[in-house]
């Protein structure tokens, strides 16, 4: 049985998600030799307490198997409650459900207030990893999201 819950970032950490990150970094992170993976723990946990960052667990029979970060808040549209996608990741072995993951995210996104979830992400990358099934910008166009802003990045 699949669940998914908002659930405290101390919790996560003592089950394993700083493994699943490191899993998740690997896989899609193309330039990790210049942005290393290294989470910070100190500030995930000062902004899960003022509200401004909520992770949600994916669970299969009550064992972790993903989890769909948020950053909260929007400077210039405080009016709109909006949610940032910061990662989301499903362990290879537990991919196939994504639709119903996302269902129930914007489930949880809808009851805590959100008008707006955006979600930057790399849309080339390959749902399953080495398999021709389709990319995570197919997944999410299929899930009904639109192509919202051009993200550029550059390391300085």
């Amino acid at each position: 049985m699949l669940t998914v819950n908002w659930e405290p970032l101390t919790n996560l950490l003592a089950e394993g998600l700083e493994d699943l990150g490191a899993c998740h970094w690997e896989e899609v992170e193309h330039d990790k030799k210049e942005v290393p993976f290294a989470l910070d723990i100190a500030s995930g946990i000062a902004m899960e307490k003022s509200g401004a960052f909520r992770i949600a667990a994916l669970r299969r029979d009550q064992e972790l198997v993903g989890y769909c970060a948020f950053i909260f808040g929007s400077l210039h549209a405080f009016r709109t409650r909006q949610a940032f996608l910061d990662a989301i990741y499903v362990v290879p072995e537990a991919r196939g459900c994504g639709a119903t993951f996302l269902k129930k995210i914007e489930a949880l996104l809808r009851a805590a207030g959100v008008e707006r979830f955006v979600a930057e992400i790399k849309p080339e990358v390959p749902l399953r990893p080495g398999k021709s099934r389709g990319t995570v910008g197919e997944f999410f166009k299929a899930c009904g999201y639109e192509d919202y802003a051009q993200v550029y990045s550059k390391l300085l």
